[in-house]
């Protein structure tokens, strides 16, 4: 089989990730994932169904990925050695793999779970880390967003809470004014880093703490990782208290 080349218009470039396998696996995650999309189409670029067999070249791998021919063939080999791989064959630049399944290396890394499931563009498995960071983030988020919805549903007495989803406090004031919007959505002032609510918004949302604990890296690490991605960080303020940083919204 001659791997087919991902340029082709025919083709649908996108890989499904496990955000917290690949974050473990590291920089090999790249060939483990690219190996797994080349066994999701034909020769033709059709979509099919994987068999855990994949074909493909060096040079096309390289070219994906940027990185050297050399760095791939090493990548490679390195999978190969810690099981991600069960076979692989390598021979004038052209390649056959046998891969392992998810579950299988995720249970040999003692992975509780594998993580959200995404699905990236092809062109982003150059940039693996940050999109699975991101992806693990973004369900971190959306679990915490349920909770604050369903407790707002809930609430029994005490000071009533309001929940606002993430793309009105994120998106364009309107043709309403600021005022009318600081009105609809308890948020006091909204700055590029700070958004600070009162006391009736219901908090949500995933901090670099949180994320860093759920992928086992320093939240410094998930800083460095989430410094160009689009977010704010939520401050409440307490009556008669001063303002508690609290979490990030993506």
């Amino acid at each position: 089989m001659i791997a087919p080349n991902p340029q082709d218009r025919k083709l649908t470039p996108q890989v499904i990730i496990s955000s917290r396998l690949a974050d473990q696996m590291g920089a090999l995650a790249q060939v483990y994932y690219l190996a797994r999309w080349f066994d999701s189409i034909d020769a033709v670029g059709r979509a099919k169904a994987g068999s855990g067999k994949s074909e493909f070249t060096i040079d096309i791998a390289a070219a994906i990925l940027g990185r050297s021919p050399g760095t791939v063939r090493k990548n490679l080999y390195a999978a190969h050695r810690l099981g991600y791989f069960h076979s692989i064959i390598i021979s004038r630049g052209h390649v056959v793999i046998y891969y392992a399944s998810e579950a299988r290396i995720g249970g040999r890394m003692l992975l509780s779970e594998l993580g959200a499931i995404a699905r990236i563009d092809l062109a982003k498995l150059k940039d693996l880390k940050i999109v699975a960071t991101e992806a693990h983030a973004e369900a971190l988020q959306k679990s915490s967003e349920h909770k604050a919805k369903k407790a707002c549903k809930q609430q029994d007495g005490g000071l009533p809470r309001k929940f606002v989803d993430k793309e009105t406090l994120l998106g364009p004031v309107g043709k309403t004014g600021y005022k009318n919007w600081r009105g609809r959505t308890n948020v006091i002032w909204r700055g590029n880093r700070f958004t600070f609510v009162n006391e009736q918004f219901a908090l949500y949302g995933a901090s670099q703490d949180s994320i860093g604990r759920s992928l086992g890296r320093s939240s410094r690490t998930i800083q460095r990782r989430l410094k160009d991605t689009q977010k704010t960080q939520l401050c409440q303020i307490q009556p008669q208290e001063k303002p508690i940083r609290v979490e990030n919204i993506n």
